[in-house]
């Protein structure tokens, strides 16, 4: 009997290309066995040694270990979650900066976008976390909804369609509408400047 691939697994990436070496690491930055989730790093010949001038950003972003011989081996961190399969296949769950614990739970932040952007209202969806300040997280969601839409949908319809498809601890906190999002200088959404003008609208 043929096997088919559940759809609702994630779609191998491949390998780390020739010439190159990577590992996975955990929160505790212990390399993982086969099949378990966590961080992909990679090492090669060509590598950045370094930010210019940004000695912080560096030391954020790359992993240093001795191998056995006693030398350094210097790896870039990805930001990429990942779990290799039985054939070495690197298995992508998300990233890293995406992934929050809450209430216990570890929640992803783009599968909390990916279940808002299947709404037939949503054209375009930011979901990010913000601190309290009893330190504790929420997750809040800033949304641009599709024409037509505007007077039909609000925080709480949306907040009742969620939760038919995500558990109780993913659900935004609270749900925000704006007409354009702010983005970088590479055009993506730019979730800091987001809170920023919601804040501000707030206040």
């Amino acid at each position: 009997i043929p096997q088919f691939p559940n759809p609702n697994d994630p779609i191998p990436i491949g390998e780390v290309w020739e010439n190159s070496e990577g590992i996975i690491i955990n929160e505790k930055e212990e390399e993982v066995a086969q099949g378990e989730v966590g961080e992909l790093l990679v090492r090669t010949a060509t590598m950045m040694k370094g930010y210019w001038q940004k000695p912080a950003l560096t030391k954020k972003s790359l992993f240093k270990k001795i191998n056995d011989a006693g030398f350094e081996e210097v790896f870039y961190r990805t930001g990429d979650l990942v779990k290799k399969d039985v054939n070495g296949l690197l298995h992508f769950l998300g990233r890293k900066d995406y992934q929050i614990k809450i209430r216990g739970y570890r929640v992803e932040l783009n599968a909390i976008e990916t279940t808002l952007m299947a709404q037939e209202s949503v054209n375009e969806v930011a979901v990010y976390a913000v601190k309290n300040n009893d330190e504790t997280v929420s997750i809040h969601a800033t949304i641009i909804l599709k024409k037509n839409w505007t007077e039909k949908i609000t925080e709480e319809k949306l907040k009742t369609s969620l939760k038919k498809e995500l558990p109780f601890y993913a659900i935004p906190e609270r749900i925000f509408f704006m007409e354009k999002f702010p983005r970088t200088g590479s055009g993506k959404i730019d979730r800091n400047a987001i809170k920023k003008e919601i804040n501000h609208i707030r206040i």
